[in-house]
């Protein structure tokens, strides 16, 4: 089974500059083309400006659902945001998730599958994180979370549905061949016609 906690990795919030403010000197420069992205720490969080925006990286975190991890990424990244605002007297935008964020769960399967390859599709990715003892199966977006978090109680139904469907196929076997043992036997199906007729009468 899976240790039901969910990790959030590779999380940024974006926060595009509505006004700037004094540049940090002490951040490491890297230069791109036509500016220069400014990478350093605020409040222990890795953060980043570039041209348009202040992007914070969100610490891996962990939590009992993905709506809990949005929310404690939010938190922590807004909080940051806050920080840079008063620190460099910027104006920022409200913030938003960049794509490309993932949702882990541990996974035995997973342990054991990744060791030999990976496997992705559109929503999902079965690998090995480095650094982690499990593997993991990474939900590549919100939705994909949340019907992993239902897929117990969607096969719990399901399990019902399949029994009741077998009830139902038990009861009609048993009838074609009540039915079968009538169409076999003519003195048998004259016998219970008259009875038939005798409950008419």
């Amino acid at each position: 089974m899976s240790s039901g906690v969910y990790r959030l990795h590779k999380c940024q919030v974006r926060y595009e500059i509505l006004a700037e403010g004094v540049l940090p000197k002490d951040f490491k420069q890297i230069e791109m083309v036509n500016w220069t992205a400014l990478l350093g720490l605020e409040q222990r969080v890795k953060v980043r400006h570039t041209s348009r925006s202040w992007i914070v990286h969100v610490e891996t975190l962990y939590g009992r659902s993905p709506a809990e991890l949005g929310a404690m990424a939010k938190g922590l990244a807004d909080r940051v945001a806050k920080a840079l605002m008063l620190k460099y007297g910027c104006r920022l935008r409200e913030g938003r998730f960049c794509r490309g964020y993932e949702i882990a769960i541990d996974d035995p399967v997973a342990q054991f599958l990744s060791r030999y390859f990976t496997v992705s599709t559109p929503n999902r990715k079965m690998d090995h994180s480095p650094g982690e003892l499990e593997g993991e199966i990474d939900h590549l977006s919100h939705d994909a979370a949340v019907e992993c978090l239902l897929m117990p109680e969607r096969v719990k139904t399901l399990e019902g549905k399949v029994e009741a469907l077998h009830m139902d196929l038990t009861e009609l076997i048993s009838t074609l061949k009540q039915l079968f043992n009538l169409e076999s036997d003519p003195e048998k199906r004259q016998r219970q016609q008259m009875r038939a007729d005798t409950y008419r009468t």
